[in-house]
């Protein structure tokens, strides 16, 4: 189990149903015959919905604080080689293994909507 599954387990089913009990106390023909599975499962269903959003958010923050350290790399490997093509000249071997370097790092780069 991952720490989301952990979390959604422990903390936000519980939390899912605090609030169908809740909803029952205040008003209390909610849970009275077959209307009880049904706000039960309604609740449930709604906030399982919501946690999947918020999953997805945090996965797309995660993207992004990846994206923007990949871009950082691509960023100072881009400035070496342009060091380099100053100091060396396009034709050298340091060049070469720069560019190689710069494409490596611009495959690690992935955008999105920028």
């Amino acid at each position: 189990m991952n720490q989301g599954t952990l979390f959604k387990s422990f903390v936000w089913d519980a939390a899912a149903k605090y609030a169908v009990s809740q909803i029952f106390l205040a008003v209390p023909f909610l849970s009275l015959g077959p209307l009880a599975p049904i706000v039960t499962w309604v609740v449930t269903l709604i906030a399982d919905k919501i946690y999947m959003a918020i999953e997805v958010v945090m996965d797309l923050q995660t993207i992004a604080f990846k994206n923007q350290a990949h871009k950082e790399a691509f960023d100072k490997a881009s400035l070496r080689l342009k060091l380099v093509a100053q100091v060396k000249g396009i034709d050298s071997e340091e060049f070469r293994k720069e560019r190689d370097a710069q494409k490596e790092k611009l495959s690690e780069f992935v955008r999105f909507n920028y």
